[in-house]
């Protein structure tokens, strides 16, 4: 398939607690992503930005941009630069809209535009992946734009705790997860707990550790030789063919078939 073809990427990584300050003219394109923290951004020694995350800013050739963080407090940072012929495309289409005023895009979704960040940063550094890889990152130029430039997010007392527990699912995924016993930290009932987390997150609860649990998953076929019930035993599930049927709805792809794709390793007899 050439359909995806025209696009390269230079680098594609994430920053849990980063501290980094960078001043330069970038050589690439870039997607930068704050999921939570605050920076200061410098576009040309003259404009400047306040970014609260989650919020996502552009990058590009010919421009001088400095960015930092704003404050003692350490922010999630995920970065994308690439470039190519493709380019020219996402900037004529308005899918790129780095001659906005303002290049600063508040964003609606977090959790899914995470997400989806992270799965970009994954498969740009495959060599089978870059045409899921581009098609991530048109999605998340979408997503960018769904919310209006500047609009700022609605501040809740509850914004910590769900950011922390969204990050806790994330870094252990594998827990069996009680959130009748999360409700009890905020003294909510289980309802209203789940309600909270949808409107803070874009998700249910359930959702959120299955997605986890499988983006593990995606990491551990990848990263190890692991067989089938030994990785879905490593993300919280019992049921290896329950483990298969949930990969395979969120890549569309069963686990030894995404093993094979993206390692170019043949799959083991007990696979």
């Amino acid at each position: 398939m050439r359909y995806f073809e025209g696009l390269s990427f230079a680098m594609a990584e994430s920053e849990r607690e980063s501290v980094r300050v960078k001043q330069n003219y970038p050589f690439y394109y870039g997607l930068q992503y704050i999921h939570s923290g605050n920076l200061f951004l410098r576009i040309d020694q003259e404009r400047e930005f306040l970014v609260r995350g989650p919020a996502a800013f552009l990058t590009w050739p010919g421009s001088y941009f400095e960015y930092w963080n704003a404050g003692e407090e350490r922010r999630w940072h995920l970065w994308c630069c690439f470039y190519g012929p493709r380019v020219e495309r996402m900037v004529s289409g308005g899918l790129l809209p780095i001659e906005t005023g303002v290049p600063v895009f508040s964003i609606g979704a977090p959790e899914l535009f995470l997400h989806t960040m992270q799965e970009l940063i994954a498969l740009a550094g495959t060599e089978r992946g870059i045409d899921r890889a581009v098609m991530r990152l048109e999605e998340l130029l979408y997503l960018m734009q769904e919310t209006p430039t500047g609009k700022l997010a609605r501040l809740s007392p509850y914004a910590d705790f769900f950011e922390e527990l969204l990050f806790e699912i994330e870094r252990y995924p594998e827990r069996d997860w009680d959130f009748g016993r999360e409700a009890e930290k905020l003294h909510v009932s289980l309802n209203h707990f789940n309600r909270l987390f949808r409107e803070h997150c874009h998700s249910s609860p359930r959702h959120s550790v299955i997605n986890a649990r499988m983006r593990r998953a995606a990491e551990l076929l990848l990263e190890t030789n692991d067989s089938m019930r030994e990785i879905a035993e490593a993300v919280g599930l019992e049921n290896e063919f329950y483990f298969s049927r949930l990969f395979r709805r969120k890549y569309h792809l069963p686990p030894a078939t995404y093993r094979r794709e993206f390692c170019g390793e043949a799959p083991s007899a007990e696979q």
